[in-house]
């Protein structure tokens, strides 16, 4: 039997930044164990994560939008895939405007890997901005989500969340 880590990582902070390398779960949504989009039921990510550490305003007119947070990674899907060694790059930026409510919007890109089409540093960096999908095809996999939370103090500070997720689709 061979071992298998499950989980090791090494993270170090400068202010209010943390930046993570190693092997780790992407756990986005209300739910402790995540949401649609990553959760701790796929295996732990060979990745480099940068997150705010503590939620923070944005400067200027930006601060009415209230505390934000936000997180970035690029990952590896290893080997046991349609096309091995893809990768995969996420951005979740939450935002909280007033104490009872909180916005949380997501996007992950499934790219490149071994027989998959070329990628360049550009792609990687338009593919969050601009699905060429509408353009005869693209050489990527998108996902989205949105979530919302509403905290009520008058009960208990009960909870209600929802989440939506879309996917792009394939070429025909």
């Amino acid at each position: 039997v061979d071992p298998i880590v499950h989980q090791l990582y090494g993270k170090f902070a400068i202010k209010n930044f943390e930046i993570q390398v190693g092997r780790d779960s992407i756990i986005w949504g209300q739910s402790p164990r995540g949401g649609q989009l990553f959760s701790t039921n796929a295996r732990p990510l060979d990745m480099i994560k940068l997150t705010s550490t503590a939620p923070f305003y944005h400067p200027w007119i930006f601060k009415y939008l209230g505390l934000s947070r936000w997180t970035f990674f690029v990952g590896n899907l290893g080997s046991e895939r349609e096309f091995p060694r893809s990768f995969i790059t996420g951005l979740k930026l939450t935002l909280q405007p007033v104490d009872w409510f909180e916005i949380g919007f997501s996007q992950a890109i499934i790219l490149g890997g071994e027989g998959a089409p070329p990628v360049s540093a550009a792609d990687v960096i338009t593919s969050f901005f601009f699905n060429r999908i509408f353009e005869g095809g693209s050489n990527s996999n998108h996902r989205f989500a949105g979530d919302l939370a509403f905290t009520i103090p008058q009960l208990r500070n009960s909870q209600f969340y929802y989440e939506l997720a879309l996917e792009d689709c394939c070429r025909a």
